[in-house]
């Protein structure tokens, strides 16, 4: 194997000078990526199961204020969860798709009735919509949670942080 013509006329303390930064850098690199996917996952996948609980808790008080048609008492339910700082969106929605009590926070758009009954994870905008049920087992309506995305980018975004930080002391201890 022939050595690149700018580095021929090297000194050989030089050149493993170079491997080694060449090594650590790549390492750097790979385990970075590993981290921020790995961290990207991870936080979607806690956003989902807090998504799913609340959403399980929520659809207890949104079925009783349902049953009795007490708006007020589903907005109450869903502004307990106004302190919750994952959350971007919270919409009980009657079974015709009628917003029934929200809250959004910030900038989001307002949430459009959405078609009923529609339940599931989408993990996209990281959303969950639960039907909501009576006690005799009658569809009430629906809870839609949207959580904020942010957060997720934060903590895949730290993660990188420190796996950046950590292979650039390696990289210092390897050089030195």
């Amino acid at each position: 194997m022939k050595a690149l013509p700018a580095c021929r006329d090297w000194s050989i303390r030089a050149k493993l000078w170079w491997m080694i930064l060449g090594s650590c850098s790549l390492a750097l690199v790979v385990s970075g990526g590993f981290v921020l996917a790995y961290g990207s996952a991870w936080a979607r996948a806690e956003a989902r199961r807090e998504l799913v609980t609340t959403a399980d808790w929520l659809s207890l008080s949104a079925a009783a204020a349902l049953e009795r048609n007490d708006p007020a008492a589903a907005q109450l339910a869903v502004n307990v969860l106004r302190d919750n700082p994952g959350l971007a969106a919270v919409v009980v929605h009657r079974v015709g798709g009628e917003v029934f009590a929200q809250f959004r926070r910030g900038s989001l758009n307002p949430v459009t009735p959405r078609p009923q009954p529609v339940e599931g994870f989408n993990a996209e905008p990281l959303e969950v919509v639960k039907a909501v049920h009576s006690s005799g087992g009658a569809v009430l309506g629906t809870i839609y949670l949207r959580a904020d995305p942010a957060r997720a980018r934060a903590f895949a975004r730290d993660g990188l942080g420190i796996a950046a930080g950590a292979g650039l002391a390696a990289l210092v201890l390897a050089l030195g």
